[in-house]
């Protein structure tokens, strides 16, 4: 089978893309006071009358969506690590190779902005139970089973547990794989985000209604529709083509799905889909070099782990102090300038970030990986 040349440049510039979409929400939600994301998994405004019309303006503006920056990350880490299995041969996973990878291209630089953020940032009581309680479940990244320690530390630490519980259900994916094929796999994963779906609209009890945004089998579809676009890639073949001028038009029409309550509950998966055909129409655009605008975000997406690592407490903390000249005094609006010279800051913190905590654990994994092949 003849492989597709893989432009890992393009995959950067998605990353850097995804990037600056959650930072722009969440320096939205600073700067206006107002949480657009009403809900864990389902931001919307469940009803607009009463609600002010600059919150009904950012709910529905492409901004207000830049939480589906989350599930863009989850499509390119499922393209990503089933592209890559595939061009190896797409045989047997190693899976002690494959999880060692895995676990030093997140664990390390995650455990020391956990450290970072817990004791710098002064959250931590361990002499209080649910304080040793909630800094253990970080530790063991089992924090997304509880609501009460989900947010805690680093509101952006909330997918990272996702990202390595799909990691450990990977060979589970190649399995069903294996037996149904990859548009049969795609179905059950759909399935089994449906029954989360539907049924949290039937079952009250809280706690399920917080399991039926949060769990990894629920959004396991995401990133599964990632690891079919990495598959159709690899195969040469295009997954849902639409040409360029509908995508536009799609991204507008998805963008005001907001102002129905009943469409809540699917937004995730929407705008998964459109992830998937933007990233599809991307991927096989005939230019083979970048453009001055993408090497800016590429630039961004090779740092983007550690900036989105760092990026909300930072911006927390520099939301009070940064002020252009004082125009945000003037006038809200200019609080843009003020977000713009923060994400700078962050930018640069997250290169600093790259290079002395992942690039080394990488590297620090690779070491193992050759050790336990000689051994």
């Amino acid at each position: 089978m003849k492989t597709p040349s893989f432009h890992l440049y393009k995959m950067d510039v998605l990353r850097g893309f995804a990037i600056i979409m959650v930072f722009s929400l969440h320096a939205l939600q600073v700067y206006t006071g107002h949480h657009i994301e009403v809900e864990v998994g389902g931001p919307f405004v469940k009803d607009f009358t009463g609600q002010p019309w600059d919150l009904i303006f950012y709910t529905l503006s492409p901004i207000g969506y830049g939480w589906t920056g989350v599930q863009l990350f989850f499509v390119i880490s499922g393209f990503l690590i089933h592209y890559s299995y595939l061009r190896r041969g797409g045989e047997i996973l190693k899976k002690k190779e494959f999880f060692i990878k895995r676990f030093f291209r997140i664990y390390p630089p995650y455990f020391f902005a956990l450290l970072l953020f817990a004791f710098v940032g002064g959250h931590v009581a361990l002499s209080s139970k649910h304080g040793i309680y909630d800094f253990v479940s970080h530790l063991l990244m089992t924090y997304n089973f509880d609501p009460d320690t989900y947010f805690s530390f680093n509101g952006s630490f909330w997918s990272l547990a996702l990202e390595l519980q799909l990691y450990l259900i990977y060979p589970l994916f190649l399995w069903i794989r294996k037996k149904r094929g990859i548009k049969n796999t795609i179905l059950i994963l759909f399935v089994m985000y449906a029954f989360f779906t539907v049924t949290r609209y039937f079952i009250t009890n809280d706690y399920y209604v917080f399991l039926s945004h949060g769990n990894v089998f629920k959004n396991w579809i995401i990133w599964g529709l990632g690891a079919w676009l990495g598959e159709n890639y690899y195969s040469g073949k295009q997954t849902l083509p639409v040409k360029s001028g509908w995508i536009w038009f799609m991204f507008f029409a998805f963008s005001t799905l907001k102002a129905f309550p009943f469409m809540s509950g699917l937004l995730d998966i929407v705008w998964t889909v459109f992830y998937i055909i933007l990233a599809n129409s991307y991927l096989f655009s005939k230019r083979k070099e970048p453009l001055n605008w993408e090497k800016v975000l590429i630039n961004l997406g090779e740092s983007s782990y550690s900036f989105y690592l760092l990026h909300q407490p930072v911006l927390v903390a520099l939301a009070g102090v940064v002020s252009i000249l004082g125009l945000s005094s003037i006038h809200p609006a200019f609080h843009i300038l003020d977000g713009i010279v923060i994400f700078i800051i962050v930018h640069l913190l997250s290169i600093g970030y790259y290079q002395l905590m992942e690039k080394p654990s990488i590297e620090m994994g690779r070491k193992v990986i050759k050790k336990l092949a000689k051994q």
